[in-house]
């Protein structure tokens, strides 16, 4: 049963790992980056067959990498990230008037907006961990199948009871879809914790949107 996440041990080796982790960007301070599917190293990353072969099984269809995102907790960049979906796409340009896109913003110079529901569930996001991550360095904790109801504010007390914690190391592949309600407790280690975060989807927007980034 498709609970909304898995995991695949060791997609990557600590060799690759050590290869995508010398050409990250600096984060100067900030606790992820959100564009770097513009590198052309993490753009031939993300159509890797390893990855690509997974996310298309995934969305039933042709995934396209749609956004790349890097994430870091260390001392000085850690934090508790609460219940939440996924629920924002990037494209390149605001188009307000396209029916069913809604609360438009704008992070990091990249537009953002909310789409209809089956744009979300055309999507996956496979998470690749670029360091170890036990229970004290601020692991994924993800609640089975809370993205089968759709867009929600807060999971159930009796769902949350149900939440599974994902530790990972080097090389380790989650995935998850964006309806899924996840969160992360604060790392109690000073270490990084990594984490190259590959977006895909299946759809073609409408009314001329685009999105942000896409690779074929």
């Amino acid at each position: 049963m498709d609970v909304g996440f898995g995991q695949v041990p060791r997609v990557f080796s600590l060799e690759e790992g050590e290869g995508i982790k010398w050409r990250l960007p600096a984060l100067d301070g900030q606790a992820g980056s959100r564009g770097l599917l513009e590198f052309e190293w993490c753009a031939a990353r993300a159509v890797d067959p390893r990855l690509k072969g997974l996310a298309d099984k995934l969305v039933n269809g042709e995934a396209r990498p749609v956004r790349g995102i890097l994430f870091d907790k260390v001392a000085g960049r850690n934090w508790n990230l609460g219940w939440h979906q996924d629920t924002k796409i990037a494209v390149r340009v605001a188009k307000p008037e396209v029916p069913g896109f809604s609360a438009w913003n704008v992070k990091e110079g990249v537009v953002h907006t909310l789409p209809p529901v089956e744009v979300l569930e055309s999507c996956v996001a496979l998470r690749i961990h670029l360091d170890p991550c036990p229970a004290d360095n601020g692991p994924l904790q993800c609640i089975p199948g809370s993205y089968r109801l759709g867009l929600r504010d807060y999971p159930s007390e009796d769902e949350i009871a149900t939440a599974v914690t994902l530790t990972a190391e080097v090389g380790d592949l989650i995935w998850m879809r964006p309806l899924i309600f996840h969160g992360s407790p604060r790392a109690t280690r000073v270490d990084h914790r990594r984490v190259l975060h590959i977006e895909y989807s299946s759809a073609v927007l409408p009314g001329g949107l685009e999105w942000a980034w896409s690779v074929v």
